[in-house]
């Protein structure tokens, strides 16, 4: 039988099989850059790592030719230079996806996680207060979102802010699975 490396294969192909016919389709670029990253991520300590990261970040790059403003594609790159701990980078594509997107509340929290867990490694100084107030606006427009309550608590047990920290993490806790429970408890 031939070896086969998993899904990522298939879907790979079928994305290259679409660009054949539409080569400058922001919306497949996105997926092929995704997958890409996705594979990068999986694919960390190996020989086929940088080659990974290197799709990823070119075909990001191409996309944001193609369409500037294409929120989804910054994120996208923003969470690639983060795992590979490209710090200033990250931001720099995290707040351009926020920028385009003010109003997407995935985009809000992935930039706040990356604040999170920058000023956490780094000790920036601003970044916690930034990741405040973008969970704030999350939790205003989705209130049972358990992951916003959830970074909320976890930040506010970071500074030190117990009370607060303890009514976030209840309110998770409320809005929580069975596997995030085990979550909530660990960090709280």
């Amino acid at each position: 039988g031939a070896f086969i490396e998993g899904p990522h294969v298939l879907a790979e192909l079928q994305y290259k099989q679409a660009l054949l016919f539409e080569p400058n389709n922001p919306t497949f670029l996105l997926k092929l850059a995704n997958l890409y990253r996705i594979k990068a991520l999986r694919s960390a300590g190996t020989v086929s790592h940088s080659v990974d990261v290197g799709h990823a970040r070119t075909t990001y790059e191409k996309i944001l030719v193609l369409k500037p403003d294409y929120a989804e594609a910054y994120m996208g790159l923003a969470l690639l230079e983060e795992r590979e701990e490209n710090i200033d980078s990250a931001i720099q594509a995290g707040e351009a996806a926020f920028h385009y997107a003010p109003e997407n509340t995935e985009i809000m929290l992935q930039l706040a996680r990356i604040y999170y867990n920058t000023e956490r490694a780094y000790k920036k100084g601003r970044l916690f207060y930034a990741a405040e107030e973008l969970l704030k606006r999350v939790i205003t427009k989705e209130p049972n979102s358990f992951n916003a309550h959830f970074l909320m608590g976890s930040l506010y047990k970071q500074i030190g802010e117990r009370e607060k920290s303890r009514i976030y993490f209840e309110k998770a806790s409320l809005l929580a699975g069975p596997d995030e429970q085990k979550l909530i408890q660990k960090e709280s």
